[in-house]
């Protein structure tokens, strides 16, 4: 009975046996290089030593795309072996992922007095996006996607055929007595994922404009995570930087002193994992998004890395967005507003000096949708309005794509 073992290029350790695989340690992005190895990720993933790395700012445990795919791909939970508390920490952080915030307040985030009717009811489209369970009779609820299971008496538990024990240090494969293969529970990061491309000269800021960093999604193995810089009269904003952001403008010689404020439009890995980096690798930075998406943020991230409320808020310069009323970054004139999605994700447009951008954030844009949300009563008339009516007059617009009912269908945005 053979067992063979793969150190993963970011970092983990895959173990494939006869009775299944897992995956020791779980670095962001790991399933991109799962994907390249297997075309397919593993279903089982045991929780290292270290859940965080303060020297590269990263979870060692980001098991949150493969929860994803596990779900909607597989049809299948993912089994999250650890000690109790490694465990409930990451499936609390899962559940902030996939069912967003158990409570919201949203009022507090528009112009006070706002009518209620103008006031998106969120709960009630995330509930409309939430999936079903795998036998389709109720929404899927966190047990359906993850379970978790705690180390058993003397470190054990079954796996298939054959059990996975846990030492102080390591993690043994056994079948009966034999030990089939043993690995480090202390992961291992592998060099900095980024453009192979380096700069020849040193980068020149433009003075309203964008610097894409990579436009492929959390899944896409062969393109970098999308995120982007937009530039207000020279200086740069990160927009849901990618993992690694930082190496990256290294790479290409932009000067991190240009950047000192980011834009986060909501809290799934693929957009916040690089955020969370910056936190901890640079000084404190200026932080933009509401505070529904902030205090996810704090709640995802604050026990991963070991900190409390306050602390975790002491890494970066909270500045909350009003929804729809305009504020000033670096002279350039925003406006926020939120999108469809399964979590709260904020959207912008900007102006500066007679242009324009806008940049969607992940959303399901599809007109019949909104209809359906209509008839159902999950959002009123003005919603319904304000979903259809996109602001497509800017002069540079970034729409997302991808695979509904999550994301946009390629097909609507040709019409």
């Amino acid at each position: 009975m053979s067992v063979e073992v793969i150190q993963l290029s970011r970092g983990g350790t895959l173990i494939k046996t006869p009775t299944g695989t897992l995956q020791v340690g779980a670095p962001p992005e790991t399933i991109k290089d799962t994907m390249k190895i297997l075309g397919d990720v593993p279903d089982t993933f045991v929780i290292p030593n270290k859940m965080f790395s303060p020297e590269r700012g990263i979870s060692l445990a980001d098991i949150e795309f493969p929860t994803y795919f596990n779900f909607f791909v597989k049809r299948r939970p993912i089994k999250v072996i650890g000690y109790q508390s490694q465990v409930d920490t990451s499936l609390s952080v899962v559940s902030e992922a996939l069912l967003g915030p158990k409570t919201l307040h949203l009022s507090r985030e528009y112009p006070f007095g706002t009518p209620k009717e103008l006031i998106p009811n969120l709960r009630s489209e995330m509930e409309f996006l939430r999936p079903f369970c795998l036998t389709g009779n109720r929404r899927a609820e966190l047990q359906d996607m993850a379970i978790g299971i705690p180390w058993g008496p003397e470190n054990r538990v079954p796996f298939g055929a054959m059990a996975l024990e846990r030492t102080k240090d390591t993690l043994r494969v056994v079948d009966g007595r034999n030990i089939m293969a043993e690995v480090s529970l202390d992961i291992t990061l592998g060099e900095a994922q980024f453009s192979r491309f380096k700069a020849t000269k040193p980068f020149e800021p433009p003075l309203f404009g964008i610097t894409v960093i990579g436009s492929g999604s959390g899944f896409d193995t062969n393109e970098q995570t999308s995120g982007f810089i937009l530039w207000v009269n020279r200086r740069g904003i990160l927009v849901d930087p990618p993992v690694d952001t930082t190496y990256w403008l290294k790479s290409m010689d932009i000067n991190p002193g240009l950047i000192d404020d980011c834009i986060l439009s909501h809290c799934h890995a693929d957009h916040d994992s690089g955020i969370l980096q910056k936190l901890i690798e640079e000084k404190r930075i200026n932080l933009y998004t509401t505070e529904t998406v902030m205090e996810s943020f704090a709640r995802k991230y604050q026990s991963l890395t070991g900190l409390d409320y306050s602390a975790f808020r002491r890494l970066f310069n909270f500045y909350p967005v009003c929804v729809q009323v305009p504020i000033r970054i670096h002279g350039g004139e925003f406006r926020f507003f939120y999108t469809l999605h399964s979590i709260p994700t904020i959207g912008f447009e900007v102006y500066f000096q007679g242009k324009s951008f806008v940049h969607s954030a992940d959303t399901l844009y599809d007109p019949k949708t909104f209809r359906t949300l209509y008839e159902r009563g999950d959002v009123n008339k003005h919603r319904m309005i304000e979903l259809t009516n996109f602001p497509w007059h800017h002069s540079v617009i970034f729409h997302e794509a991808g695979i509904p009912p999550l994301h946009t269908p390629m097909q609507v945005l040709m019409l």
